[in-house]
């Protein structure tokens, strides 16, 4: 099973790039593989507007617009 522990959004200049952290654990439990990192440049559509999305809501909790 692999369990993702954190997805980031980072601006880049090729657009904006997410960068996923998982773990994967094995049928007892045990983990195989931990913190590891997968990043690639958003490019579905789907996925820029929920970033937006994000980044709209974290602005408003810092008192950005």
């Amino acid at each position: 099973m692999i369990a993702i522990t954190a997805i980031s959004s980072v601006a880049t200049g090729e657009g904006k790039r997410l960068v996923v952290t998982y773990s994967e654990v094995n049928d007892q439990g045990e983990f195989v593989r931990q913190n590891m990192k997968k990043n690639y440049v958003a490019t579905a559509a789907e996925t820029l507007a929920a970033i937006e999305t994000l980044e709209k809501d974290a602005m408003s909790h810092i008192g950005g617009q």
